[in-house]
């Protein structure tokens, strides 16, 4: 014998039936939710990189980034400091300078480049707040202003 709902408002069909409405709605909210947080994300990374960058530009070529305007990165900016005594951009000493008083004035950690190649790196995931992106930037502008016409130095391996 089939039991059945004495009531038809609560049938085990539209049960179901609103079941999978439910689960349908909610499937749409976490993917609007989820498109608005990588929204968001992205925004934030644009932002931050944007800072960084403008520093960069601003600095009247003591910064230098050799990546065309289009095909930056979002995650790391990297750049060199000054130009080398055989005008080559990246002063290799001025460069070590930069990190190491990044880390010890500003609390800016990890700006160091690649081992070999040198230079300076910015890094700029996610879960970097801006707070520390302001920090990167008004460090880099005052060691620019403090090193702009220092004459550059002989290489040094770092």
């Amino acid at each position: 014998m089939r039991t059945t709902y004495s009531s038809k408002r609560w049938s085990a069909k539209k049960c179901d039936k609103k079941r999978g409405l439910i689960e349908k709605w909610e499937g749409k909210v976490a993917n609007w939710e989820r498109k608005g947080i990588k929204r968001n994300k992205t925004a934030n990374l644009k932002a931050k990189a944007a800072k960084v960058y403008n520093a960069i530009d601003d600095s009247g070529g003591f910064y230098y980034n050799g990546v065309d305007k289009a095909y930056r990165s979002q995650m790391n900016a990297p750049f060199r400091i000054g130009t080398a005594a055989d005008g080559t951009p990246g002063d290799r000493a001025l460069e070590r300078a930069f990190v190491e008083e990044a880390a010890a004035e500003a609390g800016c950690h990890y700006l160091f480049g690649h081992p070999v190649k040198g230079g300076v790196r910015v890094t700029m995931y996610v879960g970097q707040t801006e707070a520390a992106i302001d920090a990167v930037v008004a460090f880099m502008k005052a060691f620019a202003a403090k090193h702009k016409g220092a004459p550059p130095q002989t290489w040094s391996r770092l």
